[in-house]
């Protein structure tokens, strides 16, 4: 819901059909001028990566380290571009074959890729602003969402639901609803949310009570969730909350809180409900298009599934434009396959792939964020410009996989050489990890404290910096009065002795004449 076709790249990306993850040993990776094996070897990662063209690297393993090594030293997926490259590395990349595609000349191609992505983000600051602003979500929209079924670990566990909205909520504009159709009780969901600090604000809604830092505090503002006890699979159950709300996307589960179902009837509940669903929207025929994300454990049930009807076109409603997504199925079990055979083909990088699936704040995300975030809109580009965009993003060490067109098709290892262009509601596929310092909870980075942190800092340090200069300029004018009265006292002091010595040269050449009449070797009175 809150990153459409996500579902689908991640798929893609734990396949062996087109580009999917792969790896490498350094020794026998060929690059460099003669395309030789081991030429990599002592370079930095950054160096190397940069000369492939059908192949993005996205992270290094050094085989005997420990994983809290390699995280702490910069290793794992989006690594740190000067890790100097040893002979049985593991290099890490999405391509289309095992052997990647070299060309040494890219070297250069990718160098002017960085001067231009820079001189482009100084001819557009606001990007940078808005994300120092924002932080890493600077178009957030109203929308509502609505959640059917239950997660019985949400009640063992509540910080992860509470994660599962702080990922929602911060893409949501003031007003927007989370709203919950379930069999759970009022009273417990009311003590659930007491313990992710929700408080009650009347007829079964809740807004935030108390947030870790002042981003979380901005995510939540203005958001309500809201609880509507009874079965989702049930349409009288249903149409009050779809005829009362708006609703833009549904997250669709086949998990209850009061009956543990076996997969095939998940996925047939599943199926029930999105129908319900389909059957609600035309009758309230609003014109907003409704995106679907449910879970299947069957492939069929993606195919068999009728969600509401979509137009291949974009919806205005009330002056704004909403998206027509294509449902999202989230196939657990294909999941789990593709890991399992990934894990089996290459088992020594199975800790850099699992930060996938990692809710750790160090772990490094796969993600769809708006190109507003990077580069700017309606701007042709070349797609090597908004890769070397997102390198050199501050606060995170991140890699553009792709882009997710507006129309919801994905292209996965686009040329660089390519001419792009964006529009709002194109996406890019990133691989995200933050820098050290700039992420917070649920792995989420808190720009608005850093940057709280860096004015109260900078103010400081400016503060400090007048003070010293005004009390450098204090000093300056004492010293230079000072020097300036003893340099007057010294010129006094020498024009009195020169006064003196002058006034003594005087004596002694008084012609003798002048003493004629007088006599000194008596009373002068004789």
């Amino acid at each position: 819901a809150a990153q459409p076709g996500l579902s689908a790249i991640l798929l893609d990306l734990l396949d062996f059909e087109g580009p999917a993850i792969r790896r490498r040993i350094a020794k026998n990776l060929r690059s460099g001028p003669h395309n030789s094996k081991g030429d990599c070897i002592g370079k930095t990662y950054g160096e190397m990566l940069r000369q492939f063209t059908t192949a993005i690297f996205i992270g290094i393993i050094r085989p005997g380290m420990s994983e809290k090594d390699m995280r702490s030293q910069g290793f794992g997926l989006c690594p740190r571009m000067d890790i100097i490259i040893e002979p049985d590395d593991l290099l890490i990349f999405v391509g289309p074959r095992v052997n990647p595609v070299h060309q040494y000349k890219n070297l250069g191609i990718f160098e002017e890729y960085a001067r231009e992505a820079l001189k482009m983000h100084g001819m557009h600051p606001e990007i940078e602003a808005k994300r120092m602003e924002n932080g890493p979500v600077n178009s957030k929209k109203k929308r509502n969402l609505l959640v059917c079924g239950w997660r019985s670990v949400w009640e063992q566990y509540p910080q992860r639901l509470r994660s599962r909205l702080n990922e929602i909520i911060r893409q949501r504009l003031p007003g927007s609803i989370v709203i919950f159709v379930n069999a759970v009780t009022c009273e417990d969901f009311k003590k659930l949310m007491e313990k992710i600090e929700l408080k009650p604000i009347g007829d079964d809604q809740y807004c935030v009570d108390r947030v870790s830092s002042s981003t979380e505090a901005l995510w939540w503002k203005g958001i309500i969730v809201k609880h509507v006890q009874g079965d989702a699979a049930e349409v009288e159950t249903l149409r009050p909350v779809i005829m009362d709300h708006t609703i833009d996307a549904a997250i669709v589960l086949g998990t209850q809180a009061n009956h543990n179902l076996a997969g095939t009837y998940r996925d047939t509940r599943v199926m029930n409900i999105i129908l319900m669903l389909r059957k609600l929207w035309n009758e309230k025929d609003e014109g907003v298009p409704m995106h679907i994300v449910g879970e299947n454990t069957e492939d069929m049930t993606a195919r068999l599934a009728l969600a509401p009807p979509r137009h291949g076109q974009n919806r205005i409603h009330n002056g704004e434009r909403f998206i027509e997504y294509e449902p999202d199925f989230v196939n657990q079990m294909a999941v789990i396959a593709r890991a399992l055979v990934q894990t089996l083909a290459y088992p020594l990088i199975d800790s850099a792939r699992s930060e996938l699936f990692d809710d750790d704040p160090d772990s490094t995300q796969l993600v769809t964020v708006h190109a507003s975030e990077y580069v700017p809109l309606d701007t042709k580009l070349r797609y090597g410009v908004v890769r070397a965009a997102v390198y050199r993003a501050r606060g995170e060490h991140s890699i553009c996989l792709g882009v997710l067109w507006a129309d919801g098709t994905s292209d996965l290892l686009k040329k660089h050489d390519e001419p792009v262009s964006f529009v709002e509601d194109d996406r890019l596929i990133v691989l995200r990890r933050w820098a050290k310092g700039f992420h917070g909870a649920d792995g989420v980075i808190e720009f608005q404290d850093e940057l709280a942190d860096k004015k109260e800092e900078l103010a400081e340090m400016v503060g400090v910096q007048s003070a010293r200069k005004e009390r450098k300029d204090k000093s300056s004018k004492k010293e230079k009065k000072v020097k300036k009265d003893k340099s007057e006292k010294k010129k006094k002091s020498d024009r009195d002795k020169l006064e003196k010595k002058d006034s003594a040269e005087r004596i002694d050449v008084v012609p003798s004449t002048a003493f004629d009449g007088d006599s000194f070797d008596g009373d002068p009175g004789q």
